[in-house]
């Protein structure tokens, strides 16, 4: 065993070990405690996730008394509160999807140009800076606990990794800290502006510390090498630093990435932050991220599957805009969320899934097209849990009509932090990927695909007028 890699998913939590042929050879997973909620207040329980997460790794290594190195990538923007003296949690483990930030985040419109100069981020009600400021004006004494330095604020992998170590490690990584929109990437640092703006104390933040090349104790003999995002992660193994591949990740939500390399660019309508934080803020990685609000957590609300790729359209007027916690790239539409058109209401489960399924494909291009506006990427990697589903690969190839790279190793995210837990410098030989190309299922895609982007024009027209 090279090295051991947990993920803290969303709807799950996995382990694997890393072995001495750079692949993953064992991987044990279970589901995550549930997140729930109702309206736009959504969270789960922050200890009953820690302590699932324990109890999976321990599973999965034993009582081993040789030393372990440990990776760790985590879903990105949920955050908890906890007390410094205890570790015991004062808030839930409060989810990206949780949108109570929403109304604090349209007030401040105005600014939002100038945070996304700062942070590459729009000034969206799923990232943690605002959600913790509408939290601490609603609860003054959280607030006094941050500023009294009695309690602690961390995204779950900071959490998680406060309590496995000894001397109660306060740290999180650039990948991570970004996506708080409270770190200017550039410069690897807590942005006192941002803080002003979200009213944070500076003293209850964590350490923001190198993605990898670390050793931090923790307990039973393991040694946190590297702590990254999940989306990060994913990228490290697929795309390095080029610049001509697209990586489409579909897990809980769908990410299409292009890397910039050194480079922090700025595209509008698309995310944009650091996949690698170096030493002294030397040697970041950076990319452009398109982001689908849901992917599988919307596909499973119709039933588990799975789903076929037709060869004609069952619905040719049924269509799906499958986000289903805000609209993302390139609309970034924090209010908006999963929508049928009315010729879709009366359907079966079974075909809302089969449009949920054609919405994300149809979302990916659209992003696609938008992070590559001279051509297409070559080649097209896809990767995550989603991929499962015997629908989604020859449907995008259809849609693109161009070949897409699936990879054989569906758990990318997972490989991406257990290889750099190992050593940051040496060359890995790259996943094998099977080439799917377009057939003569799913050949209606590419033109309802023109129809689709029409329909969400049309919606999203009517949502402005009435507003306006």
């Amino acid at each position: 065993m090279l090295a051991a890699a947990l993920d803290l998913g969303t709807t799950w939590i996995k382990a694997g070990i890393l072995g001495e042929n750079g692949f993953l050879e064992e991987i044990v997973s279970q589901p995550a405690p549930p997140v729930t909620g109702k309206g736009r207040v959504w969270d789960s329980t922050a200890a009953e996730y820690r302590d699932a997460a324990g109890a999976l790794l321990n599973n999965l290594l034993g009582e081993s008394h040789e030393t372990v190195r440990l990776g760790i990538t985590s879903q990105r923007s949920s955050f908890v509160l906890w007390e410094k003296k205890s570790g015991t949690p004062v808030t839930p483990l409060i989810s990206w999807r949780d949108r109570s930030a929403l109304a604090w985040c349209r007030r401040r419109r105005r600014i939002q140009t100038s945070i996304r100069k700062v942070t590459g981020l729009p000034l969206f009600p799923q990232y943690a800076g605002p959600k913790l400021a509408v939290l601490l004006q609603k609860q003054p004494d959280l607030r006094r606990g941050l500023e009294g330095g009695t309690l602690l604020f961390g995204t779950l992998e900071t959490y998680l990794i406060w309590c496995w170590s000894p001397d109660r490690a306060h740290e999180t990584d650039l990948t991570m800290a970004a996506r708080t929109v409270m770190v200017d990437p550039r410069t690897c640092a807590w942005s006192p502006d941002q803080l002003e703006l979200f009213k944070i104390p500076d003293r209850a933040l964590p350490r923001i510390v190198v993605t990898s090349g670390r050793s931090l104790p923790l307990e039973k003999n393991r040694v946190l090498a590297v702590s990254i995002a999940d989306q990060a992660s994913a990228a490290q193994v697929l795309l390095g630093g080029g610049s001509s591949a697209a990586l489409v990740n579909a897990g809980s939500g769908a990410f299409i990435l292009r890397s910039t390399g050194s480079e922090m660019k700025l595209l509008k309508g698309y995310l944009s932050g650091p996949i690698r934080g170096g030493p002294d803020c030397r040697e970041n990685v950076y990319a452009l991220e398109g982001a689908i609000n849901g992917a599988g957590i919307t596909v499973d609300r119709f039933g588990a599957g799975p789903t076929e790729l037709p060869s004609k359209d069952p619905t040719p007027g049924a269509f799906c805009m499958p986000d289903k916690a805000g609209i993302g790239s390139p609309y970034l539409q924090p209010a908006r969320s999963l929508k049928f058109s009315k010729e879709a209401l009366s359907l079966a489960d079974e075909e809302k899934r089969r449009l949920a399924l054609e919405g994300i494909v149809f979302r990916v291009r659209q992003n696609l097209e938008g992070l590559f506006p001279d051509s297409l990427p070559d080649p097209v990697l896809l990767a995550g849990g989603l991929t499962r589903e015997p629908f989604l690969a020859p449907a995008l190839a259809a849609c693109l009509g161009r070949p897409v790279s699936l990879l054989k190793e569906l758990e990318g995210t997972l490989l991406g932090v257990a290889r750099l837990a190992v050593d940051t410098a040496r060359s890995w030989e790259v996943p094998p990927t099977r080439e799917i190309e377009p057939g003569p299922d799913g050949a209606y895609l590419a033109g309802k695909f023109r129809r689709w982007k029409a329909w969400v024009s049309r919606r999203l027209a009517a949502s402005s007028h009435r507003k306006a």
